[in-house]
């Protein structure tokens, strides 16, 4: 018996003794590698089905980390971990030697088939620059990012034009891609330009330079690594796309309601808003201090919480140029033709929402205070107008296919249009317009709209709402000159239409 309690308190000094130890390990790993462990931060973590350009390889960094759960070929489903309250971007610091010791950076530094600057462009940036008061040679590395890419941003015009998705580089010049010939020509403003000219306008950096134009995301990053590398920054192009496809509110309820924080689901909320088709983002990460950060446009230290870019932005693939990306044989086809969708997922987009959910470490110290209200969970009709009604006229949109415009109260400030869009996804589409003795007229909601209408009557000149249309069968049940009320129907107590008291519509003529 003496023998066994000695052997129980050794056992249990040793085991006393080995907390301690696992204790000290644990608090000092905390706060090394990229990441916090995840007992002592908020993550999130999705699992998601990913189609090429995807490249499990890049999907690892500051504020991500990726595991591959399967592949059937093309097609990775992936299991994401977030760390969307990451410091990284806050503390940059900058460094006035980078030019001697980010020389030897040299792959992200030359000269690329599509980020083709030469030493004539960079002669002529320079002189620009010293013209409007900026000098490489007395700024550190983090200054000259930022007075450069402001700089840049207003020089440059923007074009709608949207090609670079339809071109690729075979042979180090870009091209066509065959399949999207029809696609490439049709978005030319004009159909005498030759190739070369769109080029020049979305896919060539240097000639971007010189035509003073940026277009789209992806023509931007490529602009900005072009001038960047001129300058000697070094500089690579990232690229993003949401963690759940907007065009299904399936995945962005499933997103929102795994996520407990409450600003971060505020945010994501805001950011995948209404949005619908294809969706995604570039930008560049510059070398920086000795370290890649982030920049979107003129953003320095551009985090993965964005209410402004997808959301919660998801980390899919690095590349030195344009050309490394084999846009055209996998996005370019899914965007232009629709319906080449081999695998098929959840819509054009390349990515799908498979699962998600949220964790606070047990040794965390993350304040989660109540949020804005970020989405409309109720809406409230105060008003309705025929199109041709007096009070609508002036209005700078066209109400094709719309019998009734329904004028809404609610309306969270600091948000667009896409509030409107998200709440009419998510409730009821059914209303009834109701007239004593006689009989009901369905109605339904096909789309919100928001427009300009010089009548002080509808508060500060804005029309806010949504456009109703009458089912075709019930069209002839409609009694003229009848006073009729509109009733929702089928509010589900998440997303509830109201209808005040003295909405009430003569039905004397319809379109």
């Amino acid at each position: 018996m003496k023998m066994r309690m000695l052997v129980a308190m050794g056992l249990f000094l040793i085991l006393a003794l080995s907390e301690v130890t696992m204790s000290d390990t644990t608090a000092e790993s905390s706060t090394s590698g990229k990441h916090p462990r995840k007992e002592y931060t908020y993550t999130i973590t999705t699992v998601t089905r990913l189609l090429p350009p995807a490249r499990l390889s890049d999907m690892n960094d500051d504020y991500q980390d990726a595991r591959l759960i399967s592949k059937e070929g093309d097609l990775q489903t992936v299991e994401i971990t977030y760390y969307p309250i990451s410091k990284q971007g806050e503390d940059i610091g900058e460094n006035a030697k980078w030019r001697a010791e980010d020389a030897c950076m040299t792959e992200y530094l030359k000269p690329r088939p599509a980020a083709n600057w030469d030493s004539k462009m960079r002669d002529d940036l320079l002189a620009e620059l010293k013209k409007d008061g900026i000098d490489p040679d007395h700024l550190t590395d983090k200054a000259l990012v930022q007075k450069v890419s402001r700089w840049l941003m207003r020089r440059c015009t923007y074009t709608d034009k949207f090609t670079s998705w339809f071109v690729y580089y075979p042979n180090g010049h870009p091209e066509v891609y065959p399949p999207l010939r029809a696609d490439f020509d049709a978005s030319k403003p004009d159909a005498k330009w030759p190739d070369e000219k769109m080029f020049g306008e979305e896919v060539l950096g240097k000639e971007m330079f010189y035509n003073k134009v940026h277009g789209a995301c992806t023509s931007t990053a490529l602009l900005m690594a072009t001038v960047l590398r001129a300058l000697g920054i070094p500089t690579r192009i990232v690229v993003f796309v949401p963690a759940a496809d907007p065009n299904d509110s399936g995945q962005l309820r499933l997103l929102c309601k795994a996520v407990h924080h409450n600003v971060t689901r505020s945010v994501v909320q805001r950011g995948l808003q209404g949005q619908s088709g294809f969706d995604d983002h570039m930008f560049n990460e510059v070398f920086i201090n000795h370290h890649w950060v982030r920049l979107n446009y003129t953003n320095l230290g551009q985090g993965i919480v964005d209410k402004n870019y997808l959301g919660l932005m998801t980390h899919i693939y690095t590349c030195l140029d344009l050309s490394d990306i084999p846009l055209a044989q996998t996005w370019g086809m899914r965007f232009a033709r629709k319906s080449y969708l081999s695998p098929s997922l959840s819509s054009v987009n390349p990515y799908m929402l498979v699962s998600a959910r949220d964790e606070f470490g047990k040794l965390s110290h993350v304040e989660n205070p109540p949020a804005p209200e970020s989405e409309l969970r109720t809406v409230t009709i105060d008003k309705l107008y025929l199109p041709s009604a007096p009070e609508m006229a002036g209005a700078n949109v066209k109400f094709d296919e719309v019998d009734l415009l329904a004028h809404t109260v609610e309306w969270i400030p600091d948000q667009d249009w896409r509030q409107l869009r998200l709440f009419q996804d998510r409730a009821s589409k059914t209303f009834v317009l109701r007239s004593p003795g006689h009989p009901d007229v369905s109605v339904q909601v096909i789309g919100n709209i928001t427009c300009d209408v010089p009548n002080d009557e509808l508060h500060d000149g804005r029309f806010r709402g949504f456009g109703l249309k009458i089912a075709d069968g019930d069209r002839k049940k409609i009694v003229p000159g009848a006073d009729y009320t509109l009733l929702p129907i089928g509010n589900d107590g998440h997303y509830q239409w109201k209808v005040t008291d003295n909405v009430v519509i003569k039905m004397d003529s319809l379109p």
